[in-house]
């Protein structure tokens, strides 16, 4: 089209590129229907083709005219050969012409040649490039032979399946499924790079070239070539890297799979491989040399060892092919070796690096921001344009302006907030939209983000300040609905698109910031400055702060887990505006918002220079006193006492380091700390031991571990503590261990000959053989009766298909099947082309075949009823049970819970709709003996709904039977968890399905006789459990990030106050004094003419007051006793306050009472309650501890849970509501302002955390607990 106009060859393009979409998306796939009704036609050749042509392939080679004729006549030859021979001029003229026209041909015939190498060397693609280059085109010829072919459908599904096709609807009977056709793998090349975050040349003008370098070489060594992504080993690794790990980039993953498998076996893609240890070291030294990195090579390893521990531990590999199985395990153990090897050589590259980062030296703030910085007066300019309304949404930009407020927005967010990049990729629409305003400093507002690199346990946040928020506002609603307009529509376009926030000029969601970033540093010629280097630049420039500061930051970054998890206050709106104008001051701002500096934010440079001066005078050291508080005063003034606390607390650092560090290499004892210690001469601040030997920690190299006196004195006297010497029957004498040894301990010196690994392992391999007497390996044999397969068969035709045969009878069963599984192995692989063939012919196909496959050794299962071989046993009627009653109430009263008594919530009825509320009987021997187990062996109050967990769980194993035997079925044990899933069930309750059928197998492989009884299957239960914890590890991310988004809406609501708190008591104690006001006054006898309302009033008000007030869990209403309210105490030195003690919930609680609130306790323990008591009705499974709980519904029965009560109570006066949870974390954050001791003692109150509450013991005195009350009594601004 040389000659024709650009919009003609562009409306060419676009057509083509349709026909080759509408190909890739529908033309792959041929209905067998469809295949047979062209075949049948009467012009079968003709048929195909329009339909090859409609489907957008070319055919060629079609004749002009009829090709019946195709062989021309011998007549017109002679007269051909004549003309050619005959001497006349007009003869000789034309033999010339046509000697011409054959050198043309010739020539064109060499060009199509040189054309076809050309692209035979370019052509190593994708698939997509193979099928578009080659597969679309069809010679007419090849359709003409294929239509002449006796089995004109076999040839043509070959053909096509040859191409890459699929043909789908084949009958069983069909002739071809008997021996597919095997088709050619596909070479494809690397995947599209992932360094672009969209298509446009502008966008990334160096890399969006396929062939890099490293991509040619690695493509020219065929180290891209990999098998087709939809075979069976693939789609189920890929399914479970999706569904399972939530793995976004489980496309890679898989890909790096196929690559590797197919360098193991070009034809077919197999677990065969696991028997090629050192092709498989070749295969990765390859990769090395080609030039990839060593931590590359470590993500191929860690992909294939990821492949592999799927099909281990998560499918029925083990059942169906033990010996497999088996060589899986040991090459995973071959890849860990290889890992290990490899290890250190990476440790060298990661080394190098930071070689570089230290020779580079740390970036300045300045350095940090300098793009943006230059790139800003552009930027200013294109912001002008929009806010002064010079363009209509943004049409009048230029692509590069659009691009530059894009770069430049997400440079702020990565540079100047110091974010991952993945907060820039995965900020949503709406976490714009739910962005808060600081309520103190309304010149800010912070934007939280749930999804990137550590959303499984942390929000991100960054804060704006209001010009910065005025940026992002008009690059939302001008530039983004522009960016939106230039999509390009495709089936593999994200569906989220149109949520995440930063869209690129192509109309998809950013993929790579990072891209972007170094995009706006080459346009600006500004050194480049990754995420990582201004991370790095901030980190550097705080340690110089407080902790109070450094914690800040950390937070703020979302630099470290466990400091975020430490300070979870941190994501407070107010703590991430401290945290943003700590980094504004490093960075040296002098924005014109700094006059909304915090309250006493002045003061973090302060007091840090308060601190730096009194060290250059008192610097600390080990031996050192601290000055007292006239020298403080003259050196720290007002900082006194923060720098006094200070100066301790990094003394007491020091010191219990030094501590540490002498006890380097074994456990000391508590009392040797001790002692070592008073040894120091120190008299004050002393290190706890306790804690010493608590957080104790091996320390010191290796090489200097001897140089320990107390080591050497060890290997002189050769009593080693911790370790004995004991006679193991069958073994001789060996050495065991009698207490914990920490990883890195010396444990004692070895005496003996020092082997290699290799070594050890053989000569384990070698006693463990002499030991069991037997040989290691085994076939599986296949049961005659059940048509199993089975690992034991002896064992299972006594136990099971046998258990009435004579021992003479099992044997000949066992040695018939021997033979069969030798015949098999030996001949019954192999099948002749020809046998098939006349199978395919004959009258009754199928019934050849399986008296084929039978005389092979195989079993043919699944034949339908009319089959004269079909067999089936009637299956007995199981009891289909409705699920068990709702949990959420703490009674059965109307008035109690009037919304949530009916079963049938949105979620209750689908999961009853999808009958995965079916469940076998309770009273089945396993779970009758299950629950027995949990009741009374654990005390599990809750054990019936663990108890329904597994009958459920076994109903969809096998709802004809339960047993044990649902171990064997690893696959569709994964589908029931993902279709919990997939029903509406949160990754936290999966996890407790999980694990009540993880704790119900460990019963009975730990508790029973199972082991004695039957072996093999004791053997599967112990693999089932490794199976589920495997499922475990993989869903217990989404758990966390479940945790994370609960903690994103929290902190979109905000944290409450203690009026928030606290105002369903305010709203609801009018009506409850009125009932307090008749009991008191003795109106009525012991409370029998108050109504039912007053009575739940009473206690729902009691309920409130305990979790709300004084912000205990709901365990400690649901778990308090009578015996523990007469027990309360009073305290001596403040008699008006009592303190009630409850040991019974998740961990021992105390609260305190007024003495106003002990008589309305009292007045409903001897006034109320046995109202309640004498409204119980008498049930079987009543509790016999109902009499012995303080806190009774009006149905005579104990409190189930107080949450729903405090709930009702909630919705009857209409205050929203309040959970304990939030109760406890308002005190929790208006503690924050409070001294280190006013801390814990809060702490201690509201038994927030164990390792708290066991530190700090003595929060239980009376004294301590009345002083937390006084605490939050004046947080709440009580004038009690």
């Amino acid at each position: 089209m040389k000659n024709s106009s650009e919009a003609d060859i562009l409306a060419v393009v676009e057509s083509a590129k349709r026909a080759a979409s509408n190909l890739m998306r529908t033309g792959r796939v041929w209905e067998y229907s469809l295949l047979s009704r062209i075949m049948k036609s009467p012009d079968p050749i003709g048929r195909m083709i329009e339909e090859l042509q409609s489907r957008g392939n070319a055919v060629v080679g079609i004749p002009t005219k009829d090709p019946a004729p195709a062989v021309p006549a011998i007549s017109d030859l002679l007269d051909l050969l004549d003309l050619l021979c005959s001497s006349d001029q007009q003869s000789s003229r034309l033999r010339w012409l046509l000697l011409l026209l054959l050198l043309l041909l010739l020539l064109l015939l060499l060009l199509l040649l040189l054309l076809l190498l050309l692209l035979s060397n370019l052509a190593v693609g994708t698939f997509s490039c193979v099928l578009f280059a080659r597969i679309r085109v069809w010679e007419y010829s090849l359709l003409s032979r294929i239509m002449q072919s006796p089995d004109t459908i076999g040839r043509m599904i070959e053909e096509l399946e040859s191409r890459g096709n699929a043909v789908v609807g084949i009958p069983t009977e069909a002739p071809t499924a008997a021996v597919p056709a095997v088709p050619d793998v596909p070479v494809e090349a690397p995947a599209e790079s992932s360094s672009e975050s969209s298509g446009e040349l502008y966008q990334c003008p160096d890399t969006t070239k396929q062939g890099t370098s490293l991509r040619e070489r690695m493509a020219s060594l065929g180290y891209y070539k990999k098998h087709s992504l939809d075979h069976d080993l693939l789609v189920s690794f890929a399914k479970f890297l999706q569904f399972d790990m939530s793995n976004e980039n489980f496309k890679q993953e898989v890909e790096n799979v196929a690559r590797f498998l197919y360098f193991m076996d070009p034809q077919q893609a197999s677990l065969l491989f696991v028997r090629q240890h050192e092709k498989s070291r070749e295969y990765f030294l390859k990769l090395s040399e080609a030039g990839l990195s060593k931590q590359t090579v470590q993500n191929y390893i860690k992909s294939v060892k990821r492949f592999l521990k799927f099909h281990t531990g998560s499918t029925d590999l083990c059942f169906t092919d033990r010996v497999l199985h088996e060589d899986c395990k040991n090459y995973i153990s071959f890849l860990d070796n290889i890992q290990t090897a490899t290890s250190k050589q990476v440790s060298k590259e990661t080394t190098r690096k930071r070689f570089d980062t230290f020779q580079e030296g740390v970036l300045s703030s300045t350095q940090v921001t300098a793009v943006l910085a230059a790139a800003k007066k552009d930027f200013l300019a294109v912001i002008g344009k929009l806010h002064a309304g010079e363009c209509s949404p943004g049409h009048q930009l230029t692509l590069t302006e659009l691009q530059l407020v894009l770069y430049y927005l997400e440079a702020i967010v990565i540079l100047e907030h110091a974010q991952r990049p993945g907060v820039v990729e995965h900020m949503t629409v709406t976490e714009w939209i739910s962005r808060r305003r600081d309520d103190t400093r309304p010149g800010f507002v912070v934007v939280a983000v749930k999804e990137h690199k550590t959303a499984a346990t942390q929000v991100a946040t960054f804060v704006l300040t209001q010009e910065q928020e005025m940026w992002f506002d008009l690059y939302f609603s001008e530039v983004r609905p522009v960016m939106l307009g230039k999509k390009r529509k495709r089936v593999e376009d994200d569906d989220e698109t149109d949520e995440r926030f930063f869209i690129s000029s192509t109309g998809k969601a950013i993929y790579n910031a990072s891209n972007d970033l170094e995009r706006l540093h080459k346009k600006y010629q500004v050194p480049k400055v990754t995420s990582q280097m201004a991370r790095r630049a901030y980190k550097t420039a705080t340690k110089e702060l407080s902790d109070v500061q450094k914690t800040k930051v950390a937070g703020y970054l979302t630099h470290s887990t466990a400091t975020a998890e430490k300070h979870y206050r941190m994501k407070e709106r107010g703590s991430a505006v401290d945290a943003f104008l700590i980094l504004r001051n490093l960075r040296g701002d002098s924005d014109s918002d700094q006059s909304d500096t915090p309250r006493g934010s002045s003061a973090y440079l302060t007091d840090q220079a308060a601190y730096d001066k009194l060290l250059r005078s008192y610097p600390v050291t080990l031996d050192g006193v601290p000055p007292n508080r006239s020298q403080r005063k003259s050196l720290a003034g007002e900082y006194e006492r923060y720098c006094y606390d200070r100066w301790r607390s990094e003394q007491l650092e020091r010191r219990v380091q030094h501590v540490l560090e002498h006890f380097a290499r074994r456990l000391p004892s508590e009392s040797r700390v001790k002692a070592w210690i008073m040894k120091q001469g120190w008299s004050a601040n002393l290190p706890d031991a306790a804690s010493i030997v608590q957080q104790w920690k091996p320390s010191g190299g290796i090489d200097v571990a001897m140089d320990s006196v107390v080591l050497q004195k060890f290997c002189r006297t050769q009593r080693w503590k911790g370790l004995a010497v004991a006679d193991i029957e069958g073994k001789g004498r060996g050495v065991l261990v009698t207490r914990p040894f920490a990883l890195g301990e010396v444990v004692c010196d070895y005496h003996g000959k020092v082997v290699s690994r290799q070594e050890g392992l053989a000569t384990h391999t070698a006693t463990a053989e002499k030991e069991s007497g037997q040989p290691r390996s085994r076939n599986f044999l296949l049961c005659p009766i059940c048509k199993k397969t089975h690992w034991s068969l002896p064992v299972h035709l006594r136990r099971s298909c046998m258990r009435t045969s004579s021992e003479a009878d099992i044997l000949a069963v066992v040695e018939s099947a021997k033979r069969a599984v030798s015949n098999l192995l030996r001949t019954g692989r192999v099948w002749e082309y020809s046998l098939l063939s006349r199978i395919m012919q004959s009258p009754d196909t199928i019934g050849r075949m399986i008296e084929e496959l039978e005389s092979r050794g195989n079993a043919v299962v699944g034949i339908p009823t009319e089959a004269p071989t079909a067999a089936v046993p009637a299956v007995p009627d199981v009891p289909v049970e409705a699920p068990a009653e709702s949990s959420s109430e703490s009674s059965g009263e109307l008035y109690q819970c009037p919304d949530t008594t009916k079963q049938g919530t949105s979620l209750r009825e689908r999961m009853a709709s999808l009958g995965y509320y079916k469940k076998h009987s309770l009273d089945h021997d396993l779970l009758v003996s299950f629950a027995k187990f949990l009741q009374f062996d654990m005390s599990n109050e809750n054990f019936k709904q663990e108890v329904e967990n597994v009958a459920r769980f076994l109903y969809f194993m096998d709802p004809q039977q339960a047993s044990l035997l649902f171990v064997r079925q690893h696959e569709k044990s994964r589908e029931y968890f993902l279709k919990l899933s997939e029903a509406g069930l949160s990754k936290q309750t999966v996890q407790n399905y999980i694990k009540s059928v993880k704790r119900f197998l460990k019963f009975h492989t730990g508790s029973t006789d199972l082991c004695f009884t039957d072996r093999v299957l004791h053997e599967d239960c112990k693999n089932y459990i490794s199976f589920l914890d495997n499922i475990q590890m993989a869903t217990s991310k989404q758990v966390s990030k479940e945790t994370t988004r609960k903690r994103f809406d929290t902190f979109q609501e905000g944290v409450l106050s203690s009026t928030q708190v606290t105002a369903v008591l305010a709203a609801a104690k009018k009506d409850f004094l009125a009932v307090i006001g008749k009991l008191h006054a003795g109106e009525c006898s012991p409370g029998h003419q108050l109504t039912l309302t007053e009575l739940q009033l009473v206690l729902y008000y009691l309920e409130a007051i305990v979790i709300l007030e004084h912000a205990q869990r709901p365990g400690v209403v649901e778990h308090m006793t009578v015996t523990e309210w007469i027990s309360r105490r009073r305290d001596d030195t403040r008699p008006g306050f009592v303190v009630v003690a409850v040991k019974e919930h998740k961990t021992a609680a105390t609260f305190v009472l007024t003495q106003e609130q002990e008589m309305w306790f009292d007045l409903y323990f001897s006034e109320v309650r046995p109202v309640m008591l004498g409204k119980k009705r008498k049930r079987v499974e009543d509790d016999d501890e109902t009499d012995e709980r303080f806190f009774i519904s009006s149905t005579g029965k104990a409190i189930y849970n107080a949450y729903n009560d405090l709930e009702r109570l909630h919705k009857k006066y209409q205050v929203p509501k309040v959970t304990s949870q939030m109760a406890r974390r308002a005190y929790e954050t208006a503690t924050k302002e409070l001294s280190d001791v006013q801390k814990t003692k809060v702490a201690g109150y509201l038994t927030h955390s164990t390792a708290t509450a066991e530190k700090h013991y003595r929060m239980k005195e009376i004294g301590s607990a009345v002083d937390a009350f006084l605490i939050l009594r004046n947080l709440r601004g009580d004038s009690e």
